[in-house]
């Protein structure tokens, strides 16, 4: 398996035949948008070759045909997370009442919902992109923007209590998304851990880079010029 966890195909000859998404589609007879939703949903097992291509051992497949197929396709969880954008506005809304948010200009104020909108578009690809280095290009770009929002946050003069507060604006609804998605996966899924470590990681990362770059501009070292 890769580093992060993710089977990658080891065929061997009791394993029976591995086939391609093509082939898998024709099996089950459904198009290659349902079969990714299922596949993304843990439902049908999937390996990776070491080249991240999608591989179906033909056995599983005709398992899941003998059971019937998943009773209702579930949302894939990337159309879930981008569709959170919604909640995230109505929340970032909620934020006029707050003292700190009274800091923000209006170049400012579109600076902010510009942030969460790109770090929602980065944490979508972060978990569900199909290779690491796809995901860890992701997570990189992530923790610049959390490094811009802590340098705007300084700025402005937000405490870093503040600047906390302003981030969760973005993280709760993207948690309450991912933790909604999961409620209708199978509890045992493994696919299901694998998601939420990776939202965790990627939300913990991105805190700690926007704490770091707000206390480098609020505290800047003897020599360095404040952001």
């Amino acid at each position: 398996m890769t580093s992060d966890g993710t089977p990658v195909l080891a065929a061997s000859p009791e394993d029976g035949p591995w086939i391609g998404m093509r082939r898998a589609c024709e099996i089950l007879g459904v198009n290659q948008s349902t079969l990714r939703t299922w596949t993304d949903s843990g439902r049908v097992p999937v390996f990776l070759t070491p080249g991240g291509h999608r591989r179906y051992r033909e056995a599983d497949l005709r398992a899941l045909l003998e059971s019937g197929p998943p009773s209702a396709p579930t949302t894939p969880l990337s159309a879930a997370l981008l569709a959170s954008h919604d909640r995230y506005e109505q929340v970032a809304r909620q934020a006029l009442s707050s003292p700190w948010f009274e800091r923000f200009d209006l170049p400012a104020r579109r600076q902010f919902r510009l942030l969460g909108t790109s770090m929602l578009n980065l944490l979508t690809t972060h978990v569900v992109g199909t290779t690491p280095a796809e995901r860890e290009h992701a997570l990189d770009r992530g923790r610049e923007l959390a490094s811009e929002y802590g340098e705007m946050a300084t700025r402005l003069g937000l405490t870093l209590a503040e600047a906390t507060e302003a981030f969760l604006i973005f993280r709760n609804p993207v948690l309450e998304t991912v933790h909604q998605w999961l409620g209708g996966q199978s509890p045992s899924s493994r696919h299901s851990s694998e998601v939420l470590g990776r939202v965790n990681h990627f939300m913990d990362q991105t805190l700690i880079a926007m704490t770091a770059a707000h206390e480098r501009g609020a505290h800047p070292r003897p020599g360095e010029t404040p952001s």
